[in-house]
């Protein structure tokens, strides 16, 4: 969100979200250009315009949302993994959609968060986590390991990335590189989410189950 750690340029970032956030509630996980000491000096609760924990969650309605921080180290016993355990295992039952910076799959493996596939995904599969939406990348990449959605939105206006070599993609991957939104529509029992490029045009559309055992990705 910002290339500096100067607060000067969240003001900057502050002012030029500002006609989104009036309308809505704005929550970012940390990512590389993110200075640690300010997010830390905030402290609290996430606020709806600027950082405030490293990673926490919330309930919006019927469905969970989980923020995390790829940007410190991730393995079986650190306290974050402890933490998305016990709080995954709190929202049983509920959908729930996760987000990060660096991508557990779907990304070159410079970018990719090392210990993410290792330690993460089995909770994501244990606790049913519907979506991943991740950052890192500036491009759209969908990917489906274990009936969870992977995806990687980087396509938000900064500079665009090129797609990784067709090799490098796993059959059924999406991927392109182009300016998008993700809308997310949850209605019954299925979540469906769309890209959507700046002339409003569908670029790629899949849905998934909102509760019960992790089934296909339908497109």
């Amino acid at each position: 969100m910002v290339g500096s750690t100067q607060i000067s340029r969240w003001r900057d970032f502050e002012q030029l979200t500002a006609p989104l956030t009036e309308l809505c509630p704005f929550y970012g996980c940390r990512g590389r250009g993110e200075n640690r000491a300010y997010i830390v000096a905030r402290g609290g609760s996430p606020e709806p315009r600027l950082l405030g924990d490293n990673y926490f969650s919330f309930d919006f309605r019927c469905a969970h949302f989980v923020f995390l921080d790829t940007e410190e180290r991730v393995d079986r016993d650190d306290p974050q993994t402890r933490w998305l355990d016990a709080d995954l295992a709190s929202a049983a039952g509920k959908p729930i959609f996760v987000f990060t910076h660096r991508a557990v799959f779907g990304a070159a493996e410079r970018f990719i968060l090392v210990g993410g596939k290792q330690w993460w995904h089995p909770l994501f599969v244990r606790h049913r986590v519907r979506v991943v939406f991740s950052g890192a990348r500036h491009l759209y990449h969908r990917v489906n390991e274990d009936g969870v959605a992977y995806v990687i939105t980087g396509g938000g206006g900064g500079p665009l990335d090129p797609v990784m070599a067709r090799r490098q993609l796993a059959p059924g991957d999406v991927a392109a590189s182009f300016n998008h939104c993700i809308e997310v529509m949850l209605a019954d029992d299925e979540i469906r989410c769309r890209a959507v490029d700046p002339e409003g045009r569908t670029r790629d559309e899949f849905a998934v189950r909102a509760s019960g055992a992790l089934g296909e990705v339908e497109y």
